[in-house]
């Protein structure tokens, strides 16, 4: 009876370990067969196909064109399980090209066949808001929030344009309210801490737009196009704040960050070149910075009036008029020559005469 039972039980244990061989997942099995044929649903690691991953570096490298080509290929060879990643990219290169409809078929055929895409959904919103189908936007970009399944995109970019929506429908405190909440869930996103910058410039929150604009402008995750942006919304900030508010140290240092944005591209320049790990794409990129002049003379002027250095600020305001056309119905550029003109008659020490020769 025992030989029996020893012999009966060495079988159940023989037939369970077969079983669970035959029954384990391809990607369990071993790497011969993974990578061929992965396992959609078991998978430890999401897999991307050869011609997928092609074009997702494409895409990193805003190569729309190749984009779409590379996932018009590949759909007609990939497996169906692959459909949503490659509708996927279709549908933001197509978005990035501007050709919206075909865009919003693309996502929405993604979502076919993964629907809580939160990264789809985003883009969908931006397609509605193109549209300016704010009430759907809005609905969408909710969405993408609730399933919370972002891959590429953070969730304080969904935030973030919500927030652009409410501005565009006349509700700017809701905007600001939506920007907060962006700033909050992406702190290292950039752009949502500029634009709530902004905010709080124009509501005069000295102490709020302070902690925003301080450390972006020690940030290293900034580029250099939005190291220009920064400098010229700190520079306004300090300058449009009330008298006495800064004194005439901080006043200068802003007026040096000015003058250096002239300098700027080239110095970036000069460091790619001194950099052996700089790719020439990289450097090209980097020379690439653009500066709204205009708006850098008036801060200019504007610094030079709080500097009591008239003549020189007499000179910006003569450049920025040379730089725009209609700059006379500019009502900053016209309250800033009432200051220096004010400036210059309350000034007992100014002599016209001295400043022109300095």
């Amino acid at each position: 009876m025992p030989s029996k039972f020893s012999l009966s039980a060495c079988i159940c244990i023989l037939f369970l370990i077969v079983s669970s061989i035959v029954s384990a997942p391809v990607w369990a099995q071993g790497s011969e067969t993974s990578s061929d044929n992965p396992s959609s649903s078991a998978s430890p690691t999401p897999y991307t196909p050869p011609t997928l991953l092609k074009a997702t570096q494409a895409l990193t490298k805003e190569e729309y064109d190749r984009v779409i080509t590379a996932t018009q290929k590949a759909l007609k060879k990939i497996d169906e399980r692959y459909y949503d990643q490659a509708y996927t990219l279709l549908g933001k290169a197509q978005y990035h090209k501007h050709s919206y409809d075909d865009a919003y078929r693309s996502l929405n055929t993604s979502l076919h066949y993964r629907a809580r895409n939160s990264d789809v959904l985003h883009y969908l919103g931006l397609i509605y808001k193109e549209r300016k189908e704010y009430e759907q936007a809005i609905l969408t970009f909710k969405e993408a929030i609730w399933f919370n399944d972002f891959t590429s995109i953070s969730p304080g970019a969904s935030y973030a344009q919500l927030s652009s929506i409410y501005l565009a429908k006349g509700e700017p405190e809701k905007a600001k309210e939506y920007l907060q909440i962006a700033q909050k869930t992406s702190p290292a996103d950039t752009s949502s801490a500029m634009s709530l910058a902004r905010y709080y410039v124009s509501d005069g929150m000295h102490l709020e737009a302070t902690q925003l604009l301080v450390p972006l402008m020690k940030s290293k995750d900034v580029d250099a196009q939005e190291k220009v942006e920064i400098t010229l919304l700190h520079a306004r900030y300090v300058l449009t704040a009330p008298h006495g508010t800064f004194d005439k140290t901080v006043i200068r240092g802003v007026q040096k960050e000015l003058l250096a944005l002239t300098t700027s591209p080239a110095k970036i320049t000069e460091e790619a070149e001194n950099n052996e790990d700089e790719s020439e794409e990289d450097e090209q990129q980097e020379t690439e910075v653009n500066i709204d002049e205009y708006d850098r003379e008036k801060l200019l002027a504007l610094s030079y009036v709080q500097l009591a250095e008239y003549s020189a600020a007499q000179k910006s305001l003569n450049r920025a008029r040379e730089l725009r056309s209609n700059a006379q119905d500019d009502d900053e550029l016209l309250l800033i020559e009432r200051q220096l003109k004010v400036a210059e008659e309350a000034d007992p020490d100014y002599s016209s005469e001295e400043d022109s020769d300095g």
